[in-house]
């Protein structure tokens, strides 16, 4: 899921400024020129993947396709998205009008489920009947695997506010093992649940795309050394519009847009998602993205290896992810549109996720400076080293330990 606002929040600056115009030509008119002013998401392109791969710091490129590395592996079109923004901002609304579409094919697959239900007959010879899932709202590891169990394609877990997810990871209590698990699952490798009377569910290929909501004091609140010590945190991809005074001018989305982009979302789930082994169907890229793909990839690695924050470092790290993930979902998005044949991601594409993907990595970055989350990310004894003065006295060890004290830089 990729939210698209027109702005554009450079690392260096606090303040909005007008969006690039390689982000919006990024998603390529899809809506047409009244797309531009949208929203634009992708829902749930969960096993597809594209043949990218790393290791220690060298690639090359194979003839044979995709982008071959020493240990392959592969990347798939799996974003979590976050919006933040304040109360009464209309943030809700957004997130609901995008996703009509999706809640449109879950209504329609209950109802057939409901109905497959009626003509069931545990007696007889016919397999119990399977509710196809398009998306949840129920974060907990025992219920999205169950419901993985039986739609390997994977599913969207969308939420309006995403606080009680983010604040239920506490290392006092399960929600740490939960936090691995999460972890896991971005990371697309095999998922376990283990339930007494219902014995193991295993899911080779887990895949859960997340879009969702918060508030920004309580983001702030929420996220803590935890989420960034196991690296949760970096791979959410944070975004913090501008927020304005509502005005209301008349215009709406046209229904010509709306068909297309509801049409669209019907043509990406009815794509075929599986090789005759069933393994999830890859992509691969052009002679020329490859080559473009290895000199993005040795550069922004050169840019990890100088960052002086951990927070950054990491956040830095999953934006190559990011960058993969995003040239699927518009490669994808332009196969099912029409506009391209299936086949090698083209060079375009995989420049326009590339920019996309250092625009995340921008705003993400942004969004840890305004709400002081490098501070969040550390232990409480860098917090009360942070917190002293140089040089410092008993008085300021003990007033920093009670949560004041001047900066340890204020006397330097």
């Amino acid at each position: 899921m990729v939210h698209l606002y027109r702005y554009h929040c450079g690392r260096s600056s606090l303040h909005p400024e007008p969006i690039i115009d390689e982000l919006v030509d990024a998603f390529h008119d899809l809506g047409g020129k009244e797309g531009k002013q949208q929203q634009v998401r992708n829902p749930d392109l969960t096993d597809w993947c594209i043949e990218a791969n790393d290791c220690d710091n060298h690639a090359h490129a194979q003839d044979s396709g995709g982008i071959t590395f020493r240990a392959p592996r592969n990347e798939p079109a799996t974003l979590w998205t976050v919006v933040i923004a304040p109360s009464g901002s209309s943030k809700s609304l957004a997130l609901q009008h995008v996703m009509r579409p999706v809640y449109g094919h879950e209504r329609e697959a209950r109802d057939r489920y409901e109905a497959a239900m009626e003509r069931y007959d545990p007696e007889g010879d016919e397999p119990r009947p399977v509710r196809t899932r398009y998306r949840t709202g129920d974060p907990t590891p025992e219920a999205v695997v169950q419901i993985l169990d039986e739609n390997p394609r994977g599913l969207l877990l969308s939420r309006d506010e995403l606080a009680a997810w983010i604040g239920s990871f506490d290392r006092y209590s399960s929600g740490a093992a939960d936090l691995q698990f999460w972890i896991e699952l971005w990371n697309g490798v095999q998922v376990s649940q283990d339930r007494v009377g219902d014995g193991n569910v295993t899911v080779d290929r887990p895949a859960v795309p997340l879009t969702g909501t918060i508030q920004p004091e309580t983001l702030a609140e929420k996220v803590g050394e935890l989420h960034f010590r196991t690296g949760f945190a970096s791979r959410l991809i944070l975004c913090r519009p501008p927020v304005k005074p509502k005005t209301l001018t008349g215009a709406e989305v046209t229904q010509a847009l709306r068909e297309r982009y509801g049409q669209l979302l019907r043509t990406l789930y009815a794509l075929e998602d599986r090789m005759e082994d069933d393994t999830p169907a890859s992509v691969t890229l052009s002679s020329a993205a490859k080559e473009t793909w290895i000199r993005f990839y040795n550069r922004e690695n050169e840019r990890l290896n100088a960052e002086a924050s951990d927070t950054s470092r990491a956040a830095r790290a999953k934006t190559i992810n990011h960058a993969a993930h995003l040239t699927l979902t518009f490669h994808l998005c332009r196969v099912a549109d029409g506009d391209r044949e299936p086949g090698p991601v083209s060079e375009d594409t995989l420049e326009d996720g590339l920019t996309v993907a250092r625009w995340c990595l921008n705003e993400t970055l942004r969004v840890y400076e305004t709400l002081d989350l490098d501070t969040k990310a550390l232990g409480p004894p860098e917090r009360f080293l942070r917190r002293l003065p140089t040089p410092f006295t008993t008085d300021d060890a003990r007033e920093a330990a009670d949560g004041g004290g001047r900066h340890r830089t204020d006397n330097v």
